[in-house]
């Protein structure tokens, strides 16, 4: 019996988890929360609490099932009527129930989410990807809530990120509550470099990851109207590398950076280390490299980010990411 609990719980978490993430296919990707009362949270997406700059958070569950008011104080994720079209802030709770228009909410409490509540979006890769663009709906749903709730943008890489990258975003601060008036407002994130052509899973996160200020009660939040938009890459001009050993890197771009080619390349191969906005910050052409030759890149005087390494030859393009 214990070996069968043990086959299902894995098999569930492995079911989960595939839900969980989508492949991108034919730009852009919506997502307008509509069916969260009847399919529950549409694939790509989790919810999580407990997250941190450093951790992606704990699976916690959606109310899908039942649509609260926005001032139920209830804590949790919940299944909310969307501003979009419910844009009265006194409206009646039956009002909203009825509304067909939804959106992907939180009632943060003391003891939810404050801080740590994450709207979590997985991808399977970005390979043959570029210039990836967020955009959605954040939605500050009770105005009498005084607390002030900040949210981040970020993004990790991996299995199991232990590390956030937090993008800058239009508007620049993302707020919620503070008894402010009741908002819908249009956001949106460019990654630039950051995520082209990862060969790996990709996490977009909108987290809170500070306590809220203030006193009284905590906000009401939404997203709504998720647009992920980015270009493709033609593969016949510009061949993505995705084997991961095509070279081994070892230091730092702080002192030393060195490249190992792991095969050989007979024709010319093209360096560059690029900011996340595409600048181009170090650039060396090589004749060829052969199999085992160590290539060296210091004294690059940057500030502290991240960067990316581009390596072009007739084998095609290999890009990874570089932190200072």
């Amino acid at each position: 019996m214990k070996k069968i609990y043990a086959i299902l719980t894995v098999l569930t978490a492995f079911l989960m988890q595939t839900k969980a993430q989508v492949t991108l296919t034919t730009s852009p990707y919506t997502e307008n929360f509509n069916s969260l009362g009847t399919a529950g949270l549409p694939s790509g997406f989790t919810v999580k609490k407990l997250a941190t700059a450093i951790a992606l958070g704990t699976d916690t569950t959606l109310n899908s099932g039942v649509t609260p008011p926005w001032r139920a104080f209830t804590k949790g994720f919940k299944n909310f009527a969307s501003s979009n079209t419910v844009t009265d802030p006194g409206t009646d709770s039956t009002t909203q129930a009825a509304s067909a228009d939804r959106a992907l909410g939180v009632r943060q409490t003391g003891a939810f989410g404050d801080s740590g509540a994450a709207f979590v979006f997985q991808i399977t890769n970005t390979l043959a990807k570029k210039n990836l663009q967020l955009n959605f709906k954040l939605q500050s749903l009770d105005s009498s809530s005084p607390r002030v709730t900040v949210w981040t943008v970020d993004y990790g890489i991996g299995t199991n990120p232990t590390s956030f990258t937090p993008i800058t975003t239009s508007p620049a601060v993302l707020n919620t509550g503070g008894r402010q008036v009741f908002t819908n407002t249009s956001v949106s994130a460019d990654f630039g470099n950051a995520l082209d052509n990862i060969n790996d899973k990709v996490w977009i996160r909108v987290v809170t990851l500070k306590r809220t200020t203030g006193s009284g009660n905590r906000a009401s939040t939404a997203i709504d109207d998720w647009n992920l938009s980015w270009q493709e890459v033609n593969a016949s001009t510009s061949n993505f590398i995705t084997d991961k050993n095509y070279l081994s890197l070892s230091g730092n771009l702080a002192s030393k950076l060195n490249i190992t080619f792991n095969k050989a390349i007979a024709s010319t191969v093209n360096l560059q280390v690029l900011s996340l906005n595409g600048v181009v910050v170090y650039q060396k052409q090589l004749p060829k490299a052969i199999q085992g030759l160590n290539e060296n890149i210091e004294g690059l005087n940057l500030s502290n980010g991240i960067y990316i390494l581009k390596v072009e030859s007739k084998d095609g393009i290999y890009t990874t990411r570089l932190m200072k």
